[in-house]
C-alpha cells in the first residue's frame, strides 16, 4: 500500500499513481472528474431515467450541484458516484474494495469493479482502491468508510488520453 495524507483528497491521490506515477497529479483527476459530471450530468442524477443503473442499486447519492461541487472543491470528500465519473473520464476500470465488517455481514456496496459511463468492462482492472477510515471506531459495527488507500496496481499501464464526448 501507498501512504495517501486523509486530507479529503484522498480518493483522487490513491488514483493518481497509478495514472501518473505520483499523487501530484489529483488536483488534475478532480478537473477530469468535474468535467464529466458536468458534461453528462444525467448520468449522475440518481433521479434521471438515464442514471447509471449501478448508482441507483447501490448507497444513495448526493445531487448532481453536490458531486459537482465536491469534484472541485479541494479536501471535499469523494463518493461512490465520484468513482464511475472518475473511470468515465480517463476511460478506466479498477476495483473499489472495502474489507468485510461485522458493520457489513452482506452485501457490500463498496466493493466492486468501477466501470464508468462508457467504459469497456473487459480485461484486469488496472489497480484497487481501498475504503478505510482515518480513525479506530470504539466497536465495529460503527465503522464508517471516510479514507482511500491506493493498494496495489494489477499490471500494465493504466494512463489513458483524457477524452471528454
Amino acid at each position: 500500500m501507498v501512504y495517501v495524507a486523509g486530507d479529503g483528497n484522498c480518493f483522487y491521490r490513491a488514483s493518481s499513481p497509478a495514472s501518473y506515477g505520483s499523487q501530484e497529479y489529483h488536483i488534475y483527476l478532480r478537473i477530469c472528474t468535474a468535467s464529466e459530471i458536468l458534461t453528462h450530468c444525467d448520468v449522475y442524477d440518481v433521479n434521471s431515467a438515464t442514471a447509471l443503473p449501478e448508482m441507483v442499486e447501490s448507497l444513495p447519492s448526493s445531487s448532481v450541484d453536490s458531486l459537482l461541487t465536491d469534484a472541485l472543491t479541494p479536501d471535499a470528500y469523494a463518493e461512490l458516484a465520484h468513482l464511475y465519473a472518475f473511470s468515465a473520464a480517463l476511460g478506466v476500470v479498477f476495483t473499489s474494495y472495502m474489507p468485510m465488517s461485522s458493520a457489513i455481514t452482506t452485501f457490500n456496496p463498496y466493493t466492486r469493479n468501477v466501470v464508468g459511463r462508457r467504459v469497456r468492462p473487459t480485461g484486469a482492472t488496472c489497480y484497487t482502491v481501498m475504503w478505510t477510515s482515518t480513525t479506530v471506531p470504539a466497536r465495529m459495527r460503527d465503522f464508517q468508510p471516510n479514507h482511500f488507500v491506493f493498494n496495489f496496481k494489477l499490471g500494465g499501464n493504466c494512463h489513458r488520453e483524457v477524452r471528454i464526448t
